[in-house]
């Protein structure tokens, strides 16, 4: 009997790997840059959505392209503008609630308040959220690990997937912090190369070879 298991391969990128650990993350560094050039998308739907709408005579094609564009817009919405300001939107959220805390407006934190349950919602779920990717993370790896070298000589966190899981929960949620204030960075300067022109230079990050790592 056939069995076929999907794996998610279109959507694993190569790991950009220099010499040693500063040419490793200059070559991260690269990637990310080029990723966020994903932000022109934006500005490319938001230049070419009226006149496409408008070449558009029936009314029910027209019905179904914008609905169809909505879910693509609010994809790169979230892919990119959340990863600009969640940096800035986390700490500032943590700074309101204190100013509350400490100033004496204890009604506005009171569970009665619809705000501050709106808050706790979003709160919950933004978590909730962190767990699901560092659980696809898992699986991910899962998927993968039997076209990948040696992977029965790793240790036991690697190969049982509870503690693989277990460990890379607080690993991520150490590096949190860092990833989304590098990944902010890059998306600004997109944005404003976004501003300034249409016309991007796309670098190659490093890539090991692995021929010679193979012959070493």
């Amino acid at each position: 009997r056939l069995r076929v298991t999907p794996i998610f391969l279109p959507v694993v990128n190569y790991a950009p790997e220099g010499d040693n650990l500063w040419q490793t993350l200059g070559a991260r560094w690269v990637q990310a840059k080029r990723h966020a050039l994903g932000f022109s998308e934006l500005v490319y739907i938001h230049d070419h959505f009226p006149r496409v709408v408008k070449s558009i005579k029936d009314s029910k094609q027209r019905s179904v392209f914008i609905w169809r564009l909505v879910f693509l817009w609010v994809k790169l919405l979230m892919i990119h503008v959340f990863m600009a300001v969640f940096i800035m939107i986390l700490p500032m959220n943590g700074a309101v609630i204190a100013f509350f805390a400490h100033h004496e407006m204890t009604t506005t934190l009171s569970v009665n308040s619809w705000m501050f349950l709106i808050n706790c919602v979003f709160q919950a779920i933004g978590l909730i959220a962190f767990l699901c990717v560092f659980t696809n993370s898992v699986l991910l790896y899962e998927s993968v690990k039997s076209r990948m070298d040696d992977t029965n000589n790793l240790g036991i966190f690697w190969r049982s997937r509870s503690l693989h899981f277990v460990t890379v929960v607080p690993q991520s949620l150490v590096w949190l912090p860092m990833f989304f204030a590098v990944a902010g960075a890059a998306e600004w300067i997109a944005a404003l190369k976004t501003a300034r022109t249409h016309k991007f230079h796309y670098d190659v990050a490093l890539k090991k070879n692995l021929v010679e790592s193979a012959s070493q």
